[in-house]
């Protein structure tokens, strides 16, 4: 059994996207500059192995904590989420509201239908 030397082993997508994410918290934290950062983000998908991968970052110190999203100091994402789900539903509501409140009937008065025309035609008016 022989054993391959782990620098010659061929580095993943996984493992390059690695790379890129330390690299990200690299720049963001200062420690590279926006020319080095997109240099080495070019290496890492050139580089086909780990001993490669490995020299991108040699000067990064190990441990680094990754580059986190900021939040903006508005709503939170559930937050944000039940504001739209409330939308929608008092959406709904008013369009329901507006349907019973018509009482389902349509905007021509009951008169002006052919068979109304016809019944208040044949229908006796009281004498006076």
């Amino acid at each position: 059994m022989t054993s391959q030397d782990p620098g010659r082993v061929r580095a993943s997508h996984a493992d390059r996207d690695q790379v890129i994410a330390v690299l990200k918290a690299a720049f963001v934290q200062g420690r590279l500059t926006k020319d080095e950062f997109e240099a080495r983000v070019g290496q890492t998908f050139a580089s086909r192995t780990y001993a490669e991968l490995a020299v991108i970052t040699a000067d990064i110190p190990a441990g680094l904590v990754l580059a986190e999203p900021r939040r903006s100091p508005g709503r939170s994402p559930k937050q944000a989420d039940a504001w739209g789900a409330g939308v929608v539903i008092a959406a709904l509501l008013l369009v329901g509201a507006a349907l019973v409140g018509n009482g389902g009937r349509r905007s021509r008065s009951a008169a002006s239908t052919p068979r109304a025309r016809a019944s208040l035609s044949t229908t006796s008016m009281p004498a006076a």
